[in-house]
């Protein structure tokens, strides 16, 4: 097992420390971040990273939902990791 696949934070305690709502981290695991174990209620360190990536995405770039889903999707099979976002390298536009 890596270091990403160990669990570190129930759901409710992982919203509060992203300062997303529950239900919103809840959806982004089900839809973009998990690709089994859909109910577990914990997170491992891999999907709290990817999920603090999904909101930044989201929240200061403004990205939309279906996008950031399909990039993250493309970067899975591309990258043949599960946590792709948690690479060494930002996926992000240096100005």
């Amino acid at each position: 097992m890596s270091l990403l696949d160990g669990k570190i934070y129930k759901i409710p305690l992982a919203a509060s420390i992203l300062n997303v709502d529950k239900r919103t981290l809840m959806r982004w695991l089900k839809e973009v971040i998990r690709v089994d174990n859909f109910d577990d209620d914990s997170v491992t360190w891999g999907e709290f990273v990817e999920a603090k990536y999904f909101c930044e995405y989201r929240k200061t770039h403004k990205i939309p939902f279906r996008e950031l889903k399909t990039f993250i999707d493309i970067l899975r099979v591309k990258t043949e990791t599960l946590y792709p976002l948690t690479g060494l390298n930002p996926w992000v536009e240096v100005n």
